[in-house]
């Protein structure tokens, strides 16, 4: 054990994989630390969230992964048992630092013995070692706000730094104070750059509802964000109180051990050929009688009971198909913790679909392409698209991420209503950042945090991952056959097959079914292509759901990066360190 201590294992690999497979209930991935300027894994979205404080301890070094295994001798059944740490973590002064991270709640007894011997084992090394469970919500989510900004890009020059630092040497409001800078388009990313970098220092503990219990109006920072969400999804109606506007349940005041009877029986049509409501009658006799007795529970009348079948049986396709009854009951259980997207790039989801549009292609042959897009999944924004021939590359990837980092350039024939300077984005602001926004389309350019991807061959592969480290992106591989993990990218395949590629000669339909007679295609690929730019920014970026994020460049960064203080509470007021 004493020769570990001079072992680098900040800089060490993984000792194992970290898989991922159908109905699982945590997400793994990949990490991208500034400590290190690479990839950490992670297997939950807890380690994710402490590999996170690692990277924004300015004591930290450099930490890895599941560096080592620690292998024992069970005491009681003199087994071999073997383990391997979350973390490493090494500090400026030396010394080491080993992590285990798991929900308090989730310790068993297997789990706290091995937590035990990797404490004995650290001990003995001159490490330190703690076990980390669940992390204050608020100080969390400010967090993952600051790490959209950790990136060393936003470290612009050391004139600004020095500027920024000296403006904020007393407490005073993030945004009036950096205001009194510069544009905010240039000053908010370094001043948040900043604070991650522990250079400025803020209360990221501090939540909104805090103030509002102030003026009487107490609440959770969850029930905040819920009430917001409701009042986007629905106005005023989404902040009523919807426990005095509940109907009656739908059993009324039927017996609960009928209710139950039926809900068993039900149940049971799930793998069972397709019957009738009589059959479902008859078995919930059965186990009434069974458990209760003959003439325990007493029967309502015939027609009440089909009501309560009816109403029981709604959305479960007892009566149905028996494909949709294994397809409901293949549905994949909810995650420990649901993804959610406060800012633009903190999310995106990047996937691939064949075209319902014949192309001629490069070599004269005629047939269908593949599409590959990155949709933000906070503005909905089509952030970069590649249009290639059946069998999209890991090369074609690599390519739609460096699209994604550039601004979208007019076209030639493309209307003038379609550049930047004519939309709602403060271009002539912007311009002073970025000169390469001179001749460019109204589409907003939107850096990822995280890409989410499927584990196609093109997306795990060595080059697609290693483009992502070389520009500081994360990865997180959806869980396979789950198709729940990139809805957003799904559903806009769907739109863009309804609100494009049905209006594009050479639309050969969904299926074989819904074909036309002799069709035949009329755009190259490269035609079809520049297309399909045209329509994103043309249409879709002005579309219900993606306006939003126009209006909201209106006098901030970039789509809601800025939007208010109730997606980053904690920068308030902030000092330099």
């Amino acid at each position: 054990m004493t020769e570990a201590e001079d072992v680098a294992f900040e800089d060490a690999l993984s000792v194992r994989d970290f898989p991922s497979h159908r109905g699982q209930r945590h997400f793994p991935g990949l990490y991208w630390a500034a400590t290190t300027g690479r990839h950490v894994g992670f297997e939950s979205w807890l380690e994710r969230d402490h590999a996170m404080l690692l990277d924004f301890d300015p004591l930290v070094t450099g930490f890895s992964s599941q560096p080592f295994w620690l292998s024992w001798r069970d005491g009681g059944s003199g087994r071999s048992r073997s383990h391997a740490p979350d973390y490493f973590a090494r500090a400026a002064d030396g010394s080491g630092l080993v992590v285990d991270c798991r929900p308090a709640d989730r310790i068993d007894q297997r789990a706290a013995e091995s937590f035990e011997r990797t404490r004995e084992a650290s001990d003995a090394v001159g490490w330190a070692y703690r076990v980390a469970s669940e992390i204050d919500p608020v100080r969390v989510a400010n967090l993952r706000w600051l790490a959209g900004y950790r990136h060393p890009r936003f470290a612009v020059s050391e004139g600004m730094t020095a500027a920024v630092r000296g403006a904020f040497a007393t407490p005073a409001p993030l945004l009036g104070q950096a205001a009194t800078l510069e544009d905010p388009i240039g000053v908010l990313p370094v001043v948040l750059h900043l604070l991650w970098r522990g250079l400025l220092r803020a209360d990221l503990g501090r939540r909104l509802s805090e103030e509002l219990a102030a003026l009487g109006t107490p609440m959770t920072a969850r029930t905040l964000f819920r009430l917001r969400g409701c009042w986007r999804e629905q106005g005023l109606w989404g902040l009523v109180d919807h426990r005095a506007t509940r109907v009656s349940k739908p059993t009324g005041h039927a017996d609960e051990r009928l209710v139950a009877a039926l809900t068993e029986a039900l149940a049971g049509q799930e793998k069972l050929s397709t019957g009738t409501r009589s059959r479902v009658l008859r078995e919930a006799e059965r186990i009434l009688v069974e458990r209760h007795g003959e003439g325990a529970v007493e029967l309502p009348s015939r027609s009440t009971l089909y009501r309560l079948v009816r109403s029981l049986s709604e959305g479960m396709r007892s009566f149905g198909t028996a494909t949709a009854r294994r397809s409901r009951a293949r549905r994949p259980q909810g995650v420990f913790t649901p993804s959610k997207a406060a800012r633009p790039g903190e999310v995106v989801r990047i996937d691939t679909t064949p075209l319902d549009v014949l192309a001629i292609l490069d070599d004269g042959v005629t047939g269908r392409v593949e599409l590959t897009v990155a949709v933000d999944v906070a503005t909905r924004t089509i952030c970069a698209a590649v249009l290639r021939p059946a069998g999209t590359k890991a090369v074609d990837a690599a390519l739609l991420l460096a699209r994604i980092l550039v601004p979208e350039p007019m076209r030639p024939g493309w209307h003038d209503a379609l550049r930047m300077s004519a939309s709602l984005i403060p271009h002539a602001r912007l311009m002073s950042v970025d000169a390469r926004l001179e001749h460019t389309a109204a589409k907003p350019v939107i850096v990822p945090d995280t890409i989410v991807v499927d584990h196609g061959k093109v997306f795990i592969s060595e080059t697609f991952v290693t483009a992502c480290q070389t520009l500081g992106v994360s990865v997180q591989p959806a869980r396979p056959a789950t198709p729940t993990d990139k809805g957003v990218a799904e559903r806009t395949f769907s739109s863009i097959n309804t609100l494009f590629c049905q209006h594009v000669a050479g639309y050969v339909g969904s299926n074989p079914t819904r074909r036309g007679e002799d069709v035949q295609a009329v755009w190259t690929l490269r035609e079809l292509a520049d297309l399909f730019d045209e329509w994103v920014v043309a249409r879709w970026q002005t579309s219900p759901t993606t306006a939003s994020a126009a209006r909201s460049c209106r006098a901030r960064p970039c789509p809601r990066t800025m939007s208010t203080r109730c997606l980053w509470p904690a920068a308030d007021t902030c000092r330099s360190a």
